[in-house]
């Protein structure tokens, strides 16, 4: 299991770190929990939708739209 997430997250950083990726945002938990706005700001300058005020959902709520995969 941990070897899976390994391969995908180094496959993205080192597609990432490329010419081609460079449309690739990487962020992780840590940034989110500990720099929400900051981080829901930068992403979304990034694609051009910029967030004046983001709001963060409380931790009892699935954000997570349900689809597959």
């Amino acid at each position: 299991l941990l070897h899976r997430w390994q391969d995908h997250v180094v496959g993205w950083t080192d597609i990432a770190a490329t010419p081609a990726g460079q449309k690739i945002i990487m962020l992780s938990f840590e940034s989110l929990n500990l720099n929400f706005d900051e981080t829901v700001r930068h992403v979304g300058q990034q694609i051009g939708q910029p967030s004046a005020t983001p709001v963060r959902p409380t931790k009892n709520v699935n954000v997570v739209r349900a689809g597959p995969g």
